[in-house]
């Protein structure tokens, strides 16, 4: 009586797990997705994306005016006029079809199966189940008009504007304008193709005229010709608009004495190491080649 008053979805899923299970091996080992496999097929998605969004790059750099040319094995990051959110869609393809087993996946399939196992009334039901779904499967598969999707263009840079020469450039010497723009181009390659450790010593360096000031008046201020580095280093601290620990202040002061070498050298005695400015050289002469030093190292 229970059976008969379950309504039809029901028995469905109950006969279709009872010809599974009577028609698989229980000895077989299910397939299971695990978590590395999912990680595994989640990072070549984004790696596929990422070279997708490398064509289209590699087009936008060949437009610009001069046009600009980066491996991309060397390529860390994208040129500032490249928008990423107005790539267009990826084009979509059709799914790889499941290869071909035994394994039930149609009512009819089921019906096939499992008729000697069913009674006459849950045999007319199931047929009147498959004959709908085989008429829902042909609606589906009726061919629909033909469309072609307009595709989206790649944005690319306007070279009209890029060639024009601005109002307030003019009379300046083509020649001129040449190499400004070769100067630009070279120093956003060098952008583009700077690793994350150059990128972090840039930064460091950018810090260092201002560090510089400030190790200066802590000298005037203790009145000594040498300081103790973690003595040093927290006076600094103390003064430095941004928050920075003892040991990265301790990082940028032997980056300034490395490359200030005539004006800050450091000096180890027993366990410490201690400061020793140069008062006789101008402060001015020190920013100017920290300054120097900075675009050098922008170029490489």
């Amino acid at each position: 009586m229970l059976m008969m008053m379950c309504p039809l979805p029901f028995l469905c899923v109950h006969l279709l797990t009872g010809v599974f299970l009577s028609s698989s091996d229980q000895n077989e080992a299910r397939p299971v997705l695990s978590a590395s496999r999912l990680l595994e097929r989640r990072l070549i998605f984004h790696l596929n994306l990422v070279s997708i969004v490398k064509q289209h790059h590699k087009i936008f750099l060949s437009l610009l005016v001069p046009p600009v040319s980066v491996p991309e094995n060397k390529l860390t990051r994208w040129h500032p006029r490249f928008n990423v959110d107005t790539m267009p869609a990826v084009l979509t393809s059709s799914l790889p079809q499941p290869p071909d087993t035994d394994k039930l996946a149609t009512a009819q399939e089921v019906l096939d199966k499992a008729r000697s196992l069913i009674t006459p009334k849950m045999e007319k039901a199931l047929i009147s189940l498959a004959q709908k779904t085989e008429d829902k499967a042909a609606e589906r598969k009726e061919p629909a008009s033909p469309q072609n999707p307009t595709v989206p263009q790649v944005s690319t840079p306007s070279t009209a504007p890029a060639a024009q020469v601005p109002t307030a450039l003019k009379g300046v010497s083509q020649s001129l304008l040449d190499r400004i723009r070769a100067k630009e181009a070279q120093k956003l390659q060098a952008a583009m193709t700077r690793n994350p450790t150059q990128e972090d010593r840039l930064l460091m360096m950018s810090r260092l005229p201002e560090l510089a000031r400030i190790l200066r008046s802590v000298f005037v201020a203790e009145k000594k010709s040498s300081l103790i580095m973690e003595v040093a280093c927290n006076r600094t601290v103390a003064s430095y608009r941004s928050a920075l620990s003892t040991g990265e202040m301790e990082k940028h002061i032997r980056l300034l004495a490395e490359v200030a070498t005539d004006w800050l050298t450091i000096h180890p005695l027993r366990k410490d190491f201690f400061l020793k400015l140069n008062k006789n050289m101008e402060l001015n002469i020190v920013l100017d080649k920290l300054s120097g030093r900075l675009r050098e190292e922008e170029r490489i």
